[in-house]
C-alpha cells in the first residue's frame, strides 16, 4: 500500500474524532495547508479496500458549498489494529450510513469542542478519562430486551422513563479529583426547547442518574453553549 505515516496519522485522528473535515485536520496539525492534506487523502484510493469513508453534502441554501466529512471505516479500524498492534476493540469507526445533511453544522461544532477540549487538557496537564457523543450508538435493533436496543451512548433515563440524550458526555481528572461534565450545543434560536433542555438537566442533577450511570460521587456539571447570543441572552433572562 501505498500510505505514508501522514495518511496513518490521519487514520488516528479519525478514530479519536470521529468525524473530521480537512479544515479540522489542519487545526490538528495533519498541515499547514488544505491542498497538502488532500493529496494525501487522494493516497487512500490507492488502498485494495476502502479504509476511510468520505461524506459529500448538498450545496447549502445559506452556507453554500459545504466541506466534506472524513471517517474511518470498518476495514480501515482493522488495518490500523494491524499496522500500530492495537487491540481492534479500541478502535472506533463510523457505522452512519446516512449524509446527516440537517445535523451538519450541529455535528461540525461538537467535533470542533472535542478537539478544543483535548487542546486545554493537554496544555493544562489534565487526563480525558472518557469521551461520549450523541451520534455513537450501543445496542442492537434486534435484541428482545427493549434496554439493550439501539440508542445513543449519551442517553441517560430520567426516573419517570423519559431521557436526555446530551451532545456530549466527557469526564477529565486533575492532580486533585475528577469531574464529570455533560455538554449541550445548541444552534438556532429555539428558546423553548432550550428552557426544556436545561429544565430536564436539573432534574436529571436532581435525581443524580447521570453520576450512577457513569459511577460518579459526585454531581455531575452541565455546559450550555449557544451558537445565537441573542438566544443566550433570552435564556439568562429567564433565570
Amino acid at each position: 500500500m501505498n500510505l505514508s505515516d501522514k495518511n496513518i496519522e490521519i487514520m488516528e485522528l479519525l478514530s479519536i474524532y470521529k468525524y473530521l473535515t480537512i479544515s479540522q485536520m489542519v487545526r490538528l496539525g495533519v498541515s499547514e495547508h488544505k491542498e497538502s492534506i488532500r493529496r494525501m487523502l487522494k493516497r487512500f484510493k490507492t488502498t485494495p479496500k476502502d479504509l476511510i469513508v468520505k461524506k459529500s453534502f448538498p450545496v447549502h441554501y445559506e452556507k453554500g458549498r459545504l466541506e466534506d466529512i472524513y471517517s474511518l471505516s470498518k476495514d480501515g479500524a482493522y488495518f490500523l489494529a494491524d499496522v500500530k498492534d492495537l487491540e481492534l476493540e479500541t478502535i472506533e469507526y463510523s457505522t452512519d450510513k446516512k449524509l446527516f445533511f440537517q445535523d451538519y453544522a450541529h455535528r461540525v461544532t461538537t467535533i470542533d469542542y472535542h478537539i478544543k477540549l483535548r487542546a486545554e487538557l493537554k496544555e493544562k496537564g489534565h487526563t480525558l478519562d472518557f469521551i461520549e457523543f450523541y451520534f455513537q450508538k450501543e445496542g442492537n435493533n434486534r435484541a428482545k430486551n427493549q434496554k439493550n436496543r439501539l440508542k445513543a451512548k449519551t442517553r441517560v433515563n430520567l426516573e419517570d422513563g423519559s431521557y436526555i440524550i446530551p451532545d456530549i458526555i466527557y469526564k477529565y481528572s486533575d492532580q486533585t479529583r475528577d469531574y464529570l461534565f455533560c455538554v449541550e450545543i445548541h444552534m438556532g434560536k429555539d428558546t423553548k426547547r432550550a428552557l426544556e433542555q436545561i429544565d430536564n438537566h436539573i432534574l436529571a442533577i436532581s435525581q443524580g442518574v447521570v453520576s450512577d450511570k457513569y459511577s460518579y460521587e459526585r454531581d455531575n456539571r452541565v455546559i450550555y453553549l449557544f451558537q445565537e447570543l441573542s438566544t443566550k441572552e433570552a435564556i439568562e433572562k429567564k433565570f
